[in-house]
């Protein structure tokens, strides 16, 4: 009798905490819904060595008065931190470096030239906002130089840089109301936004700040395309 309660007793438990096991499971399973993460599109450098730049505060053309060139600027420093082959010092030393110099702007090619070597970067990217409208359908458009140190050399040309001329320069405006700006904001936002948060990828057509990032990475990435090799013929 105690012999078969005993045994009873412990396939009972052994049920028991299989039970548990599988609930415990599912349980996991049912908690872990969200969707997988992916890896964002990397801007790569074609220069031949790891470079260190710095970006000026852009100045405004667009005639909005409320646009902050110091926070375009910050986000062109974020594009370039998040690019391979490059890094970037903060806003902060550009603008102590400027006013060490006296400089309340880059007006010049000579301006620039100075600057670069006065902060003893490899790259300095001098930029323009000439539109903005931050409201639905936001639109951006920029402008941007970039002087590299003497001696580098550039990939497209195979000849060393100046330093006192752009090295490269790039262009352009991002209507999110053209279908073509739509398509490469979603390649761009597919993986730096919060899954499944309320926005998704549409955060950036409701945040100017995160518009106006992505605008700095479409502009970076003319730039780098600017300074590469041609394309193999074939």
């Amino acid at each position: 009798m105690f012999v078969r309660l005993a045994a009873a007793r412990s396939i009972w438990e052994s049920m028991r905490w299989s039970w548990l096991l599988l609930l415990l499971t599912l349980a996991g399973l049912g908690c872990d819904s969200r969707p997988p993460l992916a890896d964002p599109i990397v801007l790569r450098s074609p220069l031949p060595e790891p470079q260190i730049w710095a970006v000026v505060p852009f100045s405004n053309e667009s005639g909005v008065s409320t646009v902050d060139g110091a926070q375009v600027a910050d986000q062109f420093v974020k594009v370039i931190e998040e690019s391979s082959g490059l890094s970037c010092v903060a806003l902060n030393r550009t603008l102590a470096t400027m006013q060490i110099l006296g400089m309340r702007a880059v007006l010049t090619h000579q301006d620039a030239a100075r600057l670069r070597e006065a902060m003893g970067v490899d790259g300095l990217v001098v930029g323009t906002v000439t539109a903005w409208n931050p409201y639905p359908p936001p639109t951006m458009a920029l402008a941007a130089q970039l002087y590299l140190r003497p001696g580098v050399v550039i990939p497209a040309s195979g000849l060393p840089a100046r330093g006192d001329q752009p090295a490269a320069a790039a262009s352009g405006s991002f209507d999110s109301s053209n279908h073509a700006v739509l398509a490469n904001l979603r390649v761009y936002a597919a993986a730096r936004h919060e899954p499944g948060g309320s926005y998704g990828e549409d955060i950036y057509l409701v945040s100017m700040q995160r518009y106006s990032e992505f605008a700095c990475h479409e502009i970076l990435k003319r730039l780098l395309e600017t300074l590469a090799p041609p394309a193999p013929r074939r």
